[in-house]
């Protein structure tokens, strides 16, 4: 911090004497004025005016949430975020048609599809499992099976392998046990 020479004498006579002077720092800036700055920044921009993007800021991080149509909108939302007295900024907005994707736990994101494919594969290699008609949807790592498995055992396997399968955080079980004919 520069300080007038005035300052600096008055501070050196004052420590000289015994006392004690405080000098004032920069005031703080409150976290309501910084969102709506952020706020009046996102207003204005062209490709994010007609956007509804949530603003919330605490302690100096703000936290940004919504939905816009692309990654770069997405970006440049964040860029409008960082004003003075930002610490950081949580970018939690979505983009519209993003494939959705799920986190194993150890923060690893996973992609529906991936989800996908790695049960029906799994399923598909398992011999037990032969003469059943299952379809397999995911969606933000919850796995929905549907259709027919002839027993219990082979209905049983089936949510094993499932749940078993890296990225799965629930299994929507529809699977009718019916045996064949």
């Amino acid at each position: 911090m520069r300080f007038q020479p005035w300052i600096r004498s008055l501070t050196a006579v004052g420590l000289l004497c015994g006392g004690a002077i405080a000098v004032a720092s920069p005031s703080k800036i409150d976290d309501g004025a910084l969102s709506k700055r952020i706020e009046g920044r996102i207003k204005a921009d062209t490709y994010l005016k007609d956007e509804k993007i949530d603003i919330a800021v605490k302690s100096g991080v703000a936290k940004l949430k919504g939905q816009v149509p692309t990654n770069a909108i997405k970006a440049r939302a964040t860029k409008l975020a960082r004003v003075k007295g930002v610490k950081a900024v949580d970018n939690r907005i979505e983009v519209e048609g993003a494939p959705k994707v799920s986190s194993d736990g150890a923060g690893e994101l996973i992609e529906d599809s991936w989800i996908t494919t790695k049960v029906k594969s799994k399923l598909a290699n398992n011999a037990l499992l032969e003469g059943s008609d299952i379809s397999v949807e995911t969606n933000g790592g919850v796995v929905k099976l549907t259709g027919t498995v002839p027993s219990d055992a082979v209905h049983a396997r089936t949510l094993e392998l499932v749940r078993g399968t890296k990225g799965v955080t629930q299994v929507d079980d529809l699977l009718v046990i019916a045996p064949k004919h």
